[in-house]
């Protein structure tokens, strides 16, 4: 007889059905409804007694490599996090993809974890796509694990929000650094000849940066840029599908504009819609890891141990803006964050302006 237990927490209520038969080790398994929890159980208990369903060897039959496989095909196909999901999912693939999913433990999964060179909340955020991958494969239809290994696994400490702002000088010294690497890249370019590594990263960083700087928008966002989302008589950029949930619009003064226009006459190809083109024309560049190379060339730690990354780029523009007395509104208005709470950190709190409020009490 199964047994159906209900579980209320933050995510909601859930349902734990449970198989017990004698001479079987007790089998469970988690939904979001009772009556799914109830046909599993059914299902179950049928195939037990008919000697149909041996629940000691669920899971051996299939490996990790092909769950991830049918995760990303039926669940994460063109959705939001693909690419990232999928990037992620890989470096499991290439650790334990052919470990059976009956043989997937705590143990195992955190060892790949201990041996990962990354930060807790790097190493949190492959252990969340691996759990999300093994929950959808047991359910439902698929069946192929009995309970998520990954929720016995400790999540690792995460340290605090990267806060390193770079200095106006230190901005020139990166743009500089990336001409140079991109006049470098280019010579080498020509003398390969066709055939060779064009070397895309390297050639389009400074209008990367530039426009990165100019902006204060989000990596993905601008890699997504397309030259149909460019107005350049106007200076607008249209933002498709941004981390929000919606479309916005960006907008670049003069300067801004000539990089860009310089860059569509040496970058542009028919056939390729992106702006910072890659090796294939359905795909952009990616600038991580010459970005991340750049910024440990040039700069030592602060006094809190951190690096700027790329992403303190966005952090520096806005911090800029609000020294300079903008309020959160129009950093809203720039950067894109949804929220005030998200960029109340960079308005400007002056004595001028607390002695102010206070004086409003007495009004």
């Amino acid at each position: 007889m199964a047994t159906i237990r209900t579980f209320k927490g933050k995510r909601g209520t859930t349902y734990q059905a449970i198989v017990r038969r004698k001479g079987y080790s007790p089998q469970s398994q988690t939904f979001d409804n009772a009556q799914d929890a109830q046909d599993w159980a059914d299902k179950l208990e049928l195939g037990i007694r008919d000697r149909t369903v041996d629940p000691a060897k669920l899971g051996k039959k299939n490996r990790l490599n092909s769950a991830i496989d049918v995760y990303l095909k039926k669940k994460i196909k063109g959705s939001k996090n693909e690419r990232d999901t999928t990037r992620l999912l890989r470096w499991w693939e290439l650790k334990m993809g052919l470990v059976f999913l009956a043989e997937l433990n705590a143990f195992n999964i955190d060892e790949q974890l201990d041996n990962l060179d990354a930060s807790g909340s790097t190493k949190n955020r492959y252990l969340g796509a691996l759990s999300g991958c093994l929950t959808f494969i047991s359910k439902g239809k698929y069946g192929w694990i009995v309970g998520n290994p990954c929720r016995d696994v400790e999540r690792h400490e995460e340290g605090k929000a990267r806060q390193r702002v770079l200095t106006k000088a230190e901005v020139q010294k990166l743009f500089a650094y990336a001409d140079k690497l991109a006049t470098k890249a280019t010579a080498a370019a020509e003398r390969e000849g066709t055939g060779k590594r064009p070397r895309w990263q390297e050639r389009q960083l400074p209008t990367f940066l530039r426009l990165a700087y100019a902006t204060g928008r989000r990596r993905n966002e601008l890699l997504k840029l397309r030259w149909i989302d460019v107005d350049l008589e106007n200076g607008s950029l249209y933002l498709d599908d941004t981390k929000t949930g919606d479309d916005q619009m960006s907008y670049i003064d003069a300067d801004m504009i000539a990089v860009l226009k310089k860059h569509e006459q040496e970058f542009k190809v028919e056939g390729v819609p992106y702006i910072f083109r890659g090796r294939f024309p359905n795909k952009p560049t990616d600038f991580d890891a010459v970005t991340r190379e750049a910024l440990k060339a040039l700069f030592k730690p602060d006094r809190k141990g951190e690096v700027p990354v790329l992403h303190s780029i966005r952090h520096t523009v806005a911090t800029e803006m609000g020294s300079g007395g903008a309020t959160e509104a129009q950093i809203m208005a720039v950067t894109g964050h949804k929220s005030s709470a998200s960029v109340n950190r960079y308005v400007k709190k002056t004595e001028e302006a607390a002695r102010a409020a206070q004086a409003k009490r007495k009004t």
